[in-house]
């Protein structure tokens, strides 16, 4: 990897794509990828669709390049790329054959335990705790996945990516208080969920 590539900060990898350097856009393509297909995989329930969906994001991200506002943080601009995609996937008739055949978190794959398990908060330092943890993980994956859209986006990407509210607003192309909303909401709608199903202490 190229130093001078790695100490530069997102914005200044983007405007240097801009310019024409290659190397910054990979370099922001390992930064971004695996967070990314994390988002993907989880809003779609599907992870090839996921890899597919990553691949158009980097695609839409590079044919923008010369309209990113470098002034301005790249992480909600490249989320919000996401975001558009995956909802332009779900309209379209594709979109809906694979919601049709494809169960939302219905698989299991190698980085959906280590996510779960972020969302229930489980020590991974307590192997006494494995199989109490693989349970609640996935209940939390099946009960994020009933949230309504909009509480699920906002939680993924509050929650799980770290985006404050007022990134959050600006993926969503929300106000900030309907996001603030929607955490709030979501949060309160999965600890109910959780509560009943016997996992009081998976949502803090």
């Amino acid at each position: 990897m190229d130093e001078s590539h790695a100490e530069r900060t997102d914005e200044e990898l983007m405007a240097a794509h801009a310019r024409g350097d290659e190397g910054a856009f990979a370099e922001l393509f390992q930064r971004y990828a695996g967070r990314l297909f994390g988002y993907l995989r989880h809003m779609s329930g599907d992870r090839e669709l996921a890899m597919d969906l990553v691949q158009e994001t980097f695609l839409r991200a590079h044919r923008a390049r010369h309209r990113f506002d470098a002034t301005r943080p790249f992480r909600p601009w490249i989320f919000r790329i996401a975001s558009r995609v995956q909802v332009d996937h779900a309209r379209s008739w594709l979109g809906w054959l694979s919601l049709r055949s494809v169960s939302l978190f219905g698989g299991e794959d190698e980085a959906a335990p280590a996510w779960a398990d972020r969302l229930a908060g489980v020590p991974a330092q307590e192997p006494a705790r494995v199989a109490e943890a693989r349970d609640l993980s996935a209940r939390v994956r099946a009960e994020i996945g009933r949230l309504p859209l909009p509480y699920r986006r906002a939680l993924l990407l509050h929650d799980l990516e770290g985006l404050n509210c007022r990134e959050v607003a600006e993926v969503t192309g929300r106000p900030i208080g309907t996001v603030l909303s929607w955490v709030h909401r979501g949060r309160a709608l999965l600890r109910e969920r959780l509560e009943a199903a016997g996992g009081k202490d998976a949502w803090s």
